[in-house]
């Protein structure tokens, strides 16, 4: 229709599709659905003004580009301008930014969106999802005003999966600077997720730049199993704790990056499969650069106590940097067990090739709880040992070298075991006649056997070594020499022991 006598002036069309659809088809998009698009405009003669307003509107709608698809979705958009002075915009023709910036607080908008599945790369898919773009009236200076909305029912990365996201955003600003602020709920395993953010862009000369800070928290669920979905040696894992991360975003000379900062508290990691189970874990991680993993030194990580099978330590503290992508630099970690110290020495570590020499150091380890272990063991000894013992890692696989550990000399060390009738009970049929010096031996309490028995029960120890995984003898990875004094309080009797352990 068209009214050129009336005033305003008047001029709509309305497109519709003959058959009640449309298709659009390009070597890049395939779209089809049902759709409508309405233009209104108004021109005033006597102030030379225009006025105008713009409605699209599709449903049933699919589409397919490049990697993504859309099934069941809708849009829509609505355009209205105020009334705006003709020869006012066409003087500021000649400058696109100038003309941009005198629309825009004439401009009242909203675009929405939504769809039953979209399906994007790398098997990506969103379901049930609708989102909003509603300008809101300009604010002294900041013409571009605007509320930005987006609902998901369900997310998928593969192996990841959220529900029932929710974020709002409030841009604030002009054409050569604003600000998008923005919160986001999202349920990930359970646990409601939270994430703020702030950031600022601006463009000077044709150059976008952007700087903002973020931080998410709520990530604290019970108990799941994220750690073994993407990692197979770790299968079966269960992990949980409170992880929240802060950081800082930028973008300049068309590339993008962030900081994070990464604090674990009441951490927990058992692996059933290895018996292993680590709690009261901690961790302090500040991350350079998210693209590039790129961190400071003395990043911590600790945990409070670890169950390994039988073995049990507490206190882990452990510090290091990774310089650049490629390579972690351990500065430290150390742990409590057998009411001693166990520790690397620094190293580093080529993650695309890991490989590396280690060296595990023993500090005043108490041999009382760790003999305790031993089933077959019904004694008692007591002392401490220093020592270590060098690990290569091959292919990231631990490979045991020859290590030691002995006494040290600033705790007293004694030996205790019953051996009462171990070398003087005789079988019967076996017993021999006795040589007078056996029988004089006998009534002063010095005869050899039961002196050694006597001996076994009270040993002050002198020297104790303990050699671990000797390359000679695979069949035999510890080997034990023992050597000290027992006062039976008949005599003093030096003693020495060597024992191997085979398996």
């Amino acid at each position: 229709t068209l009214y050129p006598s009336s005033e305003p002036q008047n001029a709509k069309i309305k497109l519709t599709p003959v058959s009640g659809a449309f298709a659009v088809s390009n070597l890049s998009l395939n779209a089809k659905g049902i759709g409508t698009l309405s233009v209104e405009a108004n021109h005033w003669q006597e102030s030379d003004e225009i006025a105008a307003a713009i409605d699209i509107a599709a449903n049933n709608l699919t589409a397919s580009h490049s990697d993504w698809s859309l099934n069941q979705g809708s849009l829509r958009l609505d355009l209205d301008t105020n009334r705006i002075a003709l020869p006012e915009a066409l003087g500021k023709s000649g400058s696109p930014i100038d003309l941009a910036e005198f629309l825009l607080p004439q401009l009242q908008y909203e675009l929405a969106i939504g769809g039953n599945q979209l399906d994007g790369p790398a098997d990506s898919q969103f379901q049930r999802f609708s989102g909003s773009l509603i300008s809101e009236d300009p604010i002294d200076n900041h013409p571009l005003q605007a509320a930005l909305s987006l609902n998901v029912g369900i997310g998928r990365f593969p192996p990841e999966e959220f529900q029932q996201l929710n974020w709002q955003s409030s841009l604030s600003g002009n054409l050569g600077a604003a600000s998008l602020e923005s919160t986001a709920k999202v349920l990930f395993e359970g646990a409601e997720v939270t994430l703020n953010s702030l950031q600022s862009f601006e463009l000077e000369n044709g150059s976008l730049s952007s700087d903002g800070e973020y931080n998410v928290s709520g990530i604290d669920p019970a108990s799941f199993d994220i750690l073994s979905r993407h990692l197979k040696s770790i299968e079966g894992s269960i992990v949980s704790g409170k992880l929240a991360v802060e950081g800082t975003t930028r973008v300049a000379n068309e590339t993008w990056d962030a900081s994070a900062t990464l604090k674990l508290r009441e951490g927990y990691f058992r692996l059933p499969s290895q018996d292993l189970t680590i709690d009261g874990i901690s961790a302090n991680i500040d991350l350079d650069s998210i693209t590039s993993l790129k961190t400071t030194p003395s990043q911590s990580i600790s945990a409070s106590s670890i169950i390994f099978g039988d073995l049990q330590a507490a206190n882990l503290q452990s510090t290091f940097s990774l310089p650049s992508e490629e390579l972690l630099l351990v500065e430290s970690i150390r742990l409590e067990t057998f009411d001693g110290y166990v520790y690397l020495e620094p190293f580093e570590l080529a993650l695309e090739d890991p490989n590396a020499s280690l060296l595990v150091k023993f500090e005043e380890i108490s041999i009382a709880p760790a003999i305790a272990m031993v089933d077959f063991f019904q004694g008692r000894l007591t002392g401490r040992l220093n020592g270590s013992l060098p690990i290569s890692l091959e292919n990231g696989l631990p490979v045991l070298g020859e290590g030691f550990l002995e006494l040290d000399p600033a705790y007293k060390a004694t030996f205790s075991y019953d051996a009462e009738g171990f070398f003087t009970d005789e079988e019967e049929g076996e017993k021999s006649k006795k040589s007078i010096g056996d029988k004089t031996l006998e009534r002063l309490g010095l005869e050899p056997n039961a002196l050694l028995e006597d001996a076994l029960g009270n040993l002050d120890i002198t020297h104790l070594r303990v050699d671990l995984f000797n390359k000679d003898m695979p069949l035999t990875p510890v080997k034990i020499q023992l050597a000290g004094i027992a006062d039976t309080g008949k005599a003093k009797i030096p003693l020495n022991i060597t024992t191997n352990v085979n398996g």
